[in-house]
Order: structure tokens, then C-alpha cells, then sequence
């Protein structure tokens, strides 16, 4: 969820969400202002629309009459509109891009459900911090009150088990699967993550883990070190 200035275009988008049998939304907090080679418009394929490619499967009458600048990012926001998308959509709300353990305590107090560490796969801030350091202490910081998943850089089974040992409830694979999806469809990103899940198994067979409940803290480094 990219919360847009329109608010009846965010409404839209929502709707159609939880329409579609969405269960949460992922609020994504670290990417209201893209640079300008970041923006993806092409006004000759959609020249009724704001003019964002991702808005194109919005109905007509949901765009129009809206002004040029409707999809860009609003920028505007405050931890206010966690439980305001909650209220229009019915749904959880996630927000995406917690980096430090005071922003995921914020966001849980606000209502999130969930937090999920993310550099935007590293194209927000390249010298920001990594999701794999700052995990740990968001995983703390909400102490069991929200679910945390950490995303950006996953790319082997290993890393999988790392993150989940370091108490993510999950990962999130992104540039991967697209790269399977561009290469040979549906099929290629399914393969990619069958590729995943099975070295992850192999990971858990040489730490000694039979299930995932198994991978815990204590695997990440040698008694001692």
C-alpha cells in the first residue's frame, strides 16, 4: 500500500483489496518521495490516468477527473493513518520499511499488527542500515505484541534460517521471484521458491533442525564466540 495524495484513489485501491480477499495490507513507510528516474509514467499508454502503470487495473470512473499529480506518493503522513486504513478496509495493517527499534514500537502502539524490516531492497537509502542488523533489536523493542518479518537480501536457505532465528516470523522474497517470473513465468517463480524452501531444508538438516520452531537463537553462533 503506497497511500497516494488522492485519498479516494488510496480508498480505491483498498477497496479493491479487500475485495479480492486481501487478509492485510503492507503499509510501506520508507518510499513517499521517489526520485525522479524511480517514477514510472508513461501518459502515452494511459492517457486518462494519473499516469502510474500500477494504477492501471483501477476502472475508469475510479480516475477520473482526478488532477496529474493524484498517484504520487503523499507525504503528508502520520502513524494516524494505520488505524485509518484499518477503519476503511477492515483488514491489518503491516507497515513496511522499520529500520529502528523506536519506529516498530511507534508502529505496533499506533495499531499495526505486524513490522516488516525492509530497506526497500536497498534502492531508499543505500548506506541505510541492513534489515539483517537492524532485526534483532526490532524484535525486542516489540516484545512479542506484533509479528515482525524482515525482508531485503534473502537470496539462499541460510539466510532464511538466519533471519528466523534472529525471531522473524517470516521473510519476504521479492527481486527473485521476479527475476523467475520474467525468465519463465509462473512456473519460474514458482521454481524459485521450491529452489528456496529446498535449500532451506538442507540448512535445517545441517544445524540439526526438524522443524522450524527449531531455529532458534542459539544456532546463529558457536558456544563461546
Amino acid at each position: 500500500m503506497y497511500v497516494t495524495k488522492d485519498k479516494g484513489l488510496s480508498d480505491a485501491l483498498v477497496q479493491r483489496a479487500a475485495a479480492a480477499g486481501a487478509k492485510a495490507l503492507i503499509l510501506t513507510v520508507d518510499a513517499t518521495r521517489l526520485a525522479a528516474g524511480e517514477l514510472v509514467i508513461d501518459p502515452l499508454l494511459w492517457p486518462e490516468s494519473p499516469g502510474k502503470k500500477r494504477l492501471g487495473n483501477l476502472l475508469d470512473e475510479d480516475l477520473s477527473g482526478l488532477p496529474a499529480d493524484a498517484a504520487q506518493g503523499a507525504e503528508d503522513l502520520t502513524l494516524d493513518i494505520i488505524e485509518e486504513l484499518r477503519e476503511r478496509s477492515g483488514l491489518e495493517v503491516v507497515v513496511k520499511g522499520i529500520l529502528r527499534a523506536d519506529d516498530a514500537r511507534r508502529a505496533v502502539d499506533a495499531g499495526a499488527a505486524g513490522v516488516l524490516v525492509s530497506t526497500h531492497g536497498g534502492r531508499r537509502l543505500g548506506r541505510s542500515v541492513t534489515s539483517v542488523q537492524a532485526l534483532p533489536e526490532v524484535v525486542q523493542a516489540v516484545g512479542g505484541d506484533c509479528e515482525v518479518y524482515v525482508d531485503s537480501g534473502i537470496r539462499t536457505g541460510d539466510h532464511v534460517a538466519a533471519a528466523l532465528a534472529m525471531g522473524a516470523r517470516a521473510v519476504f522474497v521479492g527481486r527473485p521471484v521476479m527475476w523467475g517470473l520474467a525468465a519463465e513465468g509462473e512456473d519460474g517463480a514458482a521454481g524459485v521458491l521450491a529452489h528456496l524452501t529446498e535449500d532451506l531444508r538442507v540448512t535445517m538438516s545441517g544445524i540439526g533442525a526438524d522443524g522450524v520452531p527449531d531455529i532458534t537463537a542459539d544456532l546463529l553462533h558457536a558456544p563461546g564466540a
